[in-house]
């Protein structure tokens, strides 16, 4: 990596894949291992994060992908990609905060994954219980 930093994370499969942590990084690209970790390769994207890397600030720039890319069709996609937006954002600005909030974005996003009408609503809980299984102290702990 440019500077010789290290490696933070890998977001493997784009948008609606998953992040994985350094330690994982030994991974075979092959579909029974990447089944094995809860992870596709889905586009094929792999974008490498660095040290310096906010996962919380990665996890956001995803959901809005989700958020624009959607067609508004079904409600499940409609008002959860939102929904968890406005849910990131009370926690990167510490504001109205209830001390479930990652409890709420986890079971929106099953939700979404379950009563979805397409793969785009379906996907967005990868990114998001990947982000929150392996970087869950940063994500819990944003802004301090």
């Amino acid at each position: 990596i440019k500077g010789g930093k290290e490696i933070k994370a890998v977001l493997i499969g784009g948008a609606a894949g998953v992040f994985l942590p350094k330690s994982k990084l030994n991974l075979k690209m092959d579909y029974e291992t990447l089944k094995e970790n809860n992870a596709v390769l889905g586009s094929g994207a792999i974008l490498v994060m660095d040290e310096d890397t906010d996962i919380f600030d990665m996890l956001v720039n995803v959901m809005e992908f989700f958020k624009e890319e959607s067609c508004g069709q079904c409600s499940p996609c409609r008002i959860g990609n939102p929904m968890i937006l406005n849910i990131l954002d009370k926690i990167k600005r510490k504001k109205d905060l209830k001390g479930n909030e990652w409890e709420i974005i986890l079971k929106t996003a099953s939700a979404m994954k379950e009563t979805s009408l397409c793969a785009l609503g379906q996907s967005a809980i990868m990114p998001i219980s990947s982000a929150y299984t392996y970087f869950k102290d940063e994500l819990e702990n944003q802004g301090e």
